[in-house]
C-alpha cells in the first residue's frame, strides 16, 4: 500500500511539473506535443489515489464492529485540520496578507471550503463525500457476501457509462443551473465510484 501512495504521489508530481514545462512551448510544436503525450497519461494517477482510498478504508475497517459516530469524527478530524488549513494558507499566500482583515476575503475562503474547487483540494472533498458514503458500501457488500464479483462487474460498468458521459455528452449540455457537484463532477464523489468499490473489495 506505501509503495502504491508512493507511485501516484510521484505521478502527481510529474503531472503538475510537466504541465508549467509543456505551456513553455509554442502550442501544437514538436515540444509541445511530445510532452502532452508523456503528460496525459500520467493523469492515472488520479483514479489509482480513488481505488487506494477503498482499499485503505474498507482494508482497516469492514472486519471490525461497526461504531459509525466514532468512525465519523476520526475521519473527519485528519481530514478537515488539513482542509481548513491548506485552504487558508494558499488563500493567504494569493491575496494581500493585509486583506484579511476584509470581509471579502473570509467570503471567498469560505467559499473555497464549500466548494473544493481552489489549490487541488477537490480530493480531500470526495473524501468527504467519500466518509459519508461509507455505511452505505459497508452494507452493500455485507448484504452481497458471495457475490461480490458482480458487485464489481456492476460497479466498473457503470463507471464506464459515467466516464462517457462526462468526456462527450456533459460538455455540449446547458449546465448552469444544475446543482454544483452535478456540473463540477470532478469533486463528485460518485463519479469515481467503481474506482472506489474496486478498492473497497481489494481490500
Amino acid at each position: 500500500v506505501d509503495l502504491m501512495r508512493l507511485l501516484f504521489i510521484l505521478g502527481v508530481l510529474i503531472i503538475h511539473t510537466s504541465t508549467v514545462f509543456t505551456y513553455k512551448f509554442q502550442v501544437g510544436s514538436a515540444s509541445f506535443l511530445t510532452l502532452g503525450s508523456f503528460h496525459m497519461p500520467m493523469h492515472f494517477t488520479r483514479m489509482g489515489f480513488m481505488f487506494i482510498s477503498g482499499l485503505v478504508l474498507f482494508l482497516n475497517s469492514y472486519n471490525r464492529p461497526m461504531h459509525l459516530i466514532k468512525f465519523w469524527k476520526r475521519r473527519y478530524f485528519w481530514v478537515l485540520i488539513p482542509y481548513f488549513f491548506w485552504n487558508f494558507i494558499y488563500h493567504l499566500v494569493e491575496h494581500d496578507f493585509e486583506k484579511i482583515s476584509t470581509g471579502n476575503w473570509w467570503l471567498q475562503y469560505w467559499d473555497l471550503l464549500i466548494h473544493g474547487n481552489g489549490y487541488y483540494m477537490y480530493f480531500l472533498m470526495v473524501m468527504l463525500q467519500l466518509y459519508l458514503c461509507y455505511p452505505l458500501m459497508r452494507f452493500l457488500f455485507k448484504k452481497t457476501e458471495g457475490k461480490h464479483l458482480i458487485v464489481f462487474f456492476c460497479s466498473i460498468a457503470i463507471q464506464l457509462l459515467i466516464t462517457i458521459f462526462t468526456k462527450f455528452i456533459l460538455p455540449h449540455l446547458a449546465t448552469e443551473n444544475w446543482p454544483y457537484l452535478f456540473k463540477s463532477y470532478g469533486m463528485f464523489v460518485l463519479t469515481y465510484e467503481g474506482y472506489f468499490i474496486a478498492g473497497a473489495l481489494a481490500g
